[in-house]
């Protein structure tokens, strides 16, 4: 992390959000008021303590919120003097790569399919797909980031190797001049269009998952994060993200800390205006950056939703909405009802919020499919269990 970087983990407040964990109980290993650095521990999974999830900046914890079910609602963050000293311990000669990053809050940056969330502290991948695509029209370029950080980015591949009995896949954009190293169980794939950009995408042509199964995947920034955390024994919380807020100029680049607030790098949003985490329509309306995140934007206010529900009309749009091909119309009118087992046959076991959210954006229903989606995945995930 620069002198820059750290400047600016340090001015900008960042919070961690229940919404990038589903259905996350915490156990507090901070309380509100205290101080923080980049890389200390706020909280673990109350059910796998083992998954450490760290803070972002430098700063003061300002409030710890809990959903229904004291389930993680948001941990927030205002940015201050640096305070406790950052963390800065090199993983040990006995120590395995996955206790190394259990420990040092690196776990969440895996996401685990299906299903999503961090993947179960001894759980092995049967792949690992790596994402080096920019996820959209406006976010960064792979190549601009790795751009002198090529090493790290190779150490970090070779560590998460370690992670899976199978093989590590680079998912690489077509012509993007990338150079892979030569790695023993890395493959590396090459494709265009803007599909590709999708994890969902990615998994499905390449590794599918499925419940006996699981693929996990990580952002070509978090590997080369956990290769800078190998290097130096510091945890490195930012990441460069694009920023739209203005149709007429092309969206600028900033390096910001994980979780970072949105109002303040884009502007207050206000009646008429929103902030969105991800690229719209596949992120969320959120006030801080989403974990998973690369860019962000200033949009126009989505309409509300009916007060009262209104039929689905099957638009040509909803069926190429989706990241991979699947039957739009008869998954949402399943997903609609809570009808878990049709969802499953239909193939909601591919996709996650962030891929069916533009379903939300077009249908004229109402429906939030994002969250009828994680209703049925945790009960699918409960009755496999």
């Amino acid at each position: 992390m620069t002198a820059t970087d750290i400047a600016a983990s340090n001015t900008i407040a960042a919070a961690l959000l229940g919404a990038d964990y589903p259905n996350l109980r915490i156990r507090p290993e901070v309380q509100e008021g205290d101080s923080v650095a980049p890389g200390q521990i706020l909280f673990r999974n109350a059910k796998h303590p083992e998954i450490a999830f760290a803070a972002p900046i430098y700063g003061r914890v300002t409030s710890i919120r809990l959903a229904a079910r004291r389930m993680l609602s948001a941990v927030t963050l205002a940015p201050g003097d640096a305070g406790a000293a950052a963390p800065d311990n090199r993983i040990g000669p006995d120590q395995s790569i996955r206790d190394y990053l259990l420990a040092r809050g690196m776990w969440p940056a895996f996401v685990s399919r299906p299903f999503g969330g961090p993947p179960h502290p001894d759980a092995k991948a049967a792949a690992i797909v790596v994402s080096a695509v920019p996820s959209s029209r406006v976010a960064p370029d792979p190549r601009d980031v790795l751009r002198g950080r090529g090493d790290t980015f190779d150490r970090g591949l070779d560590a998460i190797s370690e992670l899976t009995d199978g093989s590590v896949h680079l998912c690489l954009a077509d012509k993007s001049g990338i150079d892979a190293p030569a790695l023993p169980r890395l493959q590396v794939h090459r494709r265009s269009g803007h599909q590709w950009s999708s994890p969902a995408a990615q998994v499905v042509r390449i590794a599918p998952a499925s419940p006996g199964r699981a693929t996990w995947t990580i952002g070509y920034q978090d590997v080369i994060a956990i290769g800078h955390l190998l290097e130096t024994g510091r945890y490195d919380p930012v990441r460069r993200v694009a920023l739209w807020s203005d149709p007429t100029r092309p969206a600028p680049t900033l390096n910001v800390p994980l979780g970072a607030d949105l109002g303040q790098l884009l502007g207050q949003p206000g009646p008429e205006r929103e902030t969105w985490s991800g690229a719209a329509p596949s992120g969320r309306v959120s006030a801080f950056l989403g974990r998973h995140h690369l860019d962000a934007s200033l949009v126009a206010r989505i309409r509300s939703a009916p007060t009262k529900p209104q039929p689905i009309i099957p638009l040509a749009s909803l069926w190429r909405a989706l990241p991979i091909r699947l039957p739009a119309i008869p998954l949402m009118r399943s997903l609609a009802v809570g009808d878990a087992e049709t969802s499953a046959r239909l193939g909601c076991l591919h996709l996650l919020e962030d891929d069916i959210a533009p379903l939300t954006a077009i249908c004229t229903s109402g429906t939030d499919y994002a969250r009828r989606l994680r209703d049925v995945l945790e009960r699918l995930r409960s009755d496999l269990s």
